[in-house]
């Protein structure tokens, strides 16, 4: 009886568990292109003030599409 249960104990420690594959849907990215950005705007003969807005507007165009890429990465990330 002993013998049986050593046996019975060894086997089910030496068992190797079934490997299961599972094959999740992953949804297509977004597209998401590029924004013109106004600063290629720039030429030699405008004044610095024009600069400047240009420069701020492009800041303005890529705050908001680095928010837009964030949101597409954000439908990617394991939720908790």
């Amino acid at each position: 009886m002993v013998k049986y249960l050593i046996i019975l104990l060894l086997t089910g420690c030496a068992s190797v568990p079934q490997i299961e594959y599972r094959v999740a849907q992953i949804p297509q990215p977004p597209v998401i292109n590029r924004p013109e950005l106004p600063v290629l705007l720039i030429t030699k003969d405008m004044d610095p003030g024009t600069i400047i807005q240009l420069h701020r507007e492009t800041i303005k165009v890529l705050q908001s599409w680095g928010l837009e890429l964030e949101a597409a990465l954000n439908s990617y990330r394991k939720k908790p």
